[in-house]
Order: C-alpha cells, then structure tokens, then sequence
C-alpha cells in the first residue's frame, strides 16, 4: 500500500555543480553547501575526462588520486579514499603535499558520475545543459522530498521499531536492509500541493522566479529523473544506516 508523507520543510538542497564565473562550483555533500569548491574550466574537463577512472576506482574501493592541476601553491586533486569499508570521491586543493580545507568530498557518486557525462558538452553549462532552470530546482527539491519521507516509511516498515526490539540489529531502518529499503522508496509518492510548496520555498531562499507552474515542472521532473532519483537512493540508504 502506497505511502503519502508530507514531512516538515527543510532546507533544500544545492545543486551538485552550478557554473560560476570562475569556473564551476562543486558540492560534494546537497547538506554540507559550505564544503564546495570553485574550480577551474581546465580543472572540470580534465575531471569530466577521469570519470571512468575514478568510476572504477569507486566501484572496486581501491584508494587512488589523480592531479587535475598543478598551480603556484600546489596541486587541485580527484581522489577515491576507502573509510570503514566505504569509499569516497574527493576533489580538494593540495599545498605542500598535504590535503587542504578547500574542497569536497562526494557524497552520492553515481549521481556526480551521471554530471560529469553531462560535462562533454561544450556549452556554458556542466550539467543537464538541455534543462532549464526550474526543472533542475525541481529534481533536487523532489530528491530532498523522496530522501525525507523514505526515511519515515522505512521506521513504519520496521519491525524492530513496532516492537519496539532493543537490538539494533532487529531494526531494518539502521541495517539497511535492502528488501525493506527497496519497498520504502517505492512506496513513496510526492503530492502536487506538496512539492509546490516546497518548490516556493527553496525559489525564494535562492531569490529566483519560477518560469512554469509547480505541476508543470514536477510532471518533467517525474517524467526524466523518477527512476534514476529513486535508484539513487536505494543505493544510498543501503549503505548509509
């Protein structure tokens, strides 16, 4: 039976990668927005042509870094870490041989992989370049939706906290587990009125005007991302709890 959730809004999400003046904005983690990184054209095509590398390096959890430019204080470096047999993307400034606070780490790489295929395109934009304004504010604010209310069908779903079981090894919500995971993220479904709402909320907190109307662009968002989002979290819930 399908699930309906219309959680408390939160701060929406920023864009993976936004094209600045400088360059392009980087941010690893939606939650953590002041962990970004601005680099450079050169420093993005030459990670653009590394994402199979990397890709691979992340897939088999084998600890690698690439130099993506050598600048006067030292180095702008792609790197894939393994920490408690998880691995990590990292695009981070290096001086002196030692890793600096400028930069980030990935949090979700499957989705910055699909980014960075986007990145061939030479046009002004690193990302969905075929995409307007309003559909890329409306994916991250429908994948915030999706992650909020997977969230809470997981603890309904779980036995351990309908039981109320001390060990959290009976909790499906903390293992992970991925049959329960699995029915959580399909069982979610974002309502119109809701995800206008939310929509509203994160324009304004960017001070941006929305060109279509909430359904309109929660209709594109359904009809190109639905599945990729959701596939998207599967991945990332198994491995989080």
């Amino acid at each position: 039976m399908s699930a309906t959730y219309q959680p408390r809004p939160a701060a929406s999400t920023t864009r993976a990668v936004t094209k600045v003046a400088e360059g392009y904005r980087i941010v690893g983690n939606p939650f953590k927005p002041a962990n970004a990184i601005t680099v450079s054209d050169t420093v993005w095509k030459k990670l653009t042509s590394l994402r199979n590398e990397i890709d691979a390096a992340f897939r088999d959890s084998v600890d690698k870094d690439w130099v993506l430019e050598k600048t006067s204080s030292g180095d702008v470096r792609a790197s894939v870490s393994v920490f408690n047999a998880r691995p990590y993307v990292h695009v981070r400034a290096w001086s002196g041989g030692f890793p600096t606070r400028n930069g980030t780490s990935v949090r979700n790489w499957g989705e910055f992989a699909e980014i960075l295929r986007g990145g061939d395109d030479d046009k002004d934009s690193g990302i969905d370049v075929d995409e307007d304004e309003d559909v890329k504010l409306g994916s991250e604010t429908y994948a915030a939706i999706l992650t909020e209310s997977a969230g809470a069908e997981m603890k309904r779903l779980c036995e351990g906290c309908v039981n109320d079981w001390p060990s959290q090894l009976d909790h499906a919500c903390i293992t992970g587990c991925p049959s329960t995971v699995a029915e959580a993220v399909a069982n979610v479904s974002v309502t119109p009125q809701y995800f206008a709402v939310r929509l509203a909320q994160a324009a304004m907190e960017r001070a941006y005007v929305l060109g279509r109307v909430p359904r309109e662009v929660l209709d594109a968002v359904i009809e190109r991302h639905d599945g990729h989002l959701r596939a998207t979290l599967r991945e990332s819930l198994s491995s989080d709890y």
